[in-house]
């Protein structure tokens, strides 16, 4: 954590640019030059994507020329396959007993929804200032650089906030304001992916225990505190809500596993909840 690598949240200030310079590596524009000329972006601006694309491991840089490293989804969108990328490479930082510097991106997110905050500004002082305080008391998670321990402040938590927007993990209200609401199609794709992989029992490719995902989810691609709340995360019952309005799952009761508590939702908030429900099914 100590690595002389630079901060994710000191080093992308404006992410919308990274899927651009990202498909351009991806065309076969290998230096800052070509990609420059591909892209129209001013120096300054693309060397804070490219460096932002390394952090994230979408790109690797040997000997001045730039690589993609290939996308590991398939779900028919391009971005879509970039954010969930994305994510699983940070996710792959994001281990307590090996705390990659960039870790911060989804501990920030853990924080959020361990805590039920389901809005807040991206100036607001009081929390990031408390997640801070949350990673000393209760993470071994410590970025340095120089020995000097890295703490947000009102840029870092702005850049990250407009990080997790680009990713799909909040929308925009208004303004500074955000709120929590991943985008229904990643969850819907991760739900796709955890029962393919998962081979237990739980799993049979249409099939999966509500918990067997949450553990999946929460170890491949977004924490979100599942091992101190056996149930279902308010922000993600939601998601799963207008996932079955449209169609995509149903919430059901399957073998004998116990029900779990969906947070915030109850199965009277949709005639296809099971009232003892404990596994997602995959229309």
């Amino acid at each position: 954590m100590s690595s002389s690598e630079a901060y994710i949240l000191n080093q992308i200030q404006t992410p919308n640019a990274l899927s651009t310079v990202y498909q351009s590596i991806n065309d076969g524009n290998t230096t800052e030059d070509e990609i420059a000329t591909d892209t129209c972006l001013q120096e300054g601006s693309l060397s804070e994507v490219l460096s932002g694309l390394v952090l994230l491991g979408m790109v690797r840089k040997a000997n001045y020329l730039y690589e993609p490293v290939e996308l590991e989804w398939d779900t028919g969108n391009t971005h879509r396959d970039f954010q969930l990328t994305a994510l699983e490479n940070l996710a792959d930082e994001a281990t307590s007993d090996n705390w990659g510097k960039q870790a911060v991106v989804l501990l920030n997110y853990e924080y959020l929804i361990k805590n039920n905050i389901q809005e807040f500004e991206n100036n607001e002082a009081a929390l990031y200032e408390s997640i801070d305080n949350w990673l000393e008391d209760t993470t071994t998670y410590r970025p340095k650089k120089g020995g000097v321990l890295y703490n947000h402040n009102e840029p870092k938590f702005g850049n990250w906030t407009r990080l997790i927007y680009f990713l799909g993990l909040v929308s925009k209200v208004s303004g500074r304001q955000y709120i929590l609401s991943p985008d229904p199609m990643i969850i819907y794709e991760s739900i796709k992916r955890a029962t393919k992989t998962i081979t237990s029992g739980s799993a049979d490719g249409h099939h999966i225990d509500l918990l067997d995902y949450l553990e999946w989810l929460h170890n491949n691609l977004l924490r979100i505190g599942y091992e101190n709340n056996m149930s279902v995360p308010a922000v993600l019952s939601r998601t799963f809500f207008e996932l079955i309005r449209t169609d995509k799952i149903r919430i059901v009761e399957r073998g004998d596993s116990g029900a779990v508590q969906l947070d915030a939702l109850s199965a009277d908030a949709h005639p296809t909840i099971d009232k003892d429900a404990n596994s997602i099914k995959i229309l």
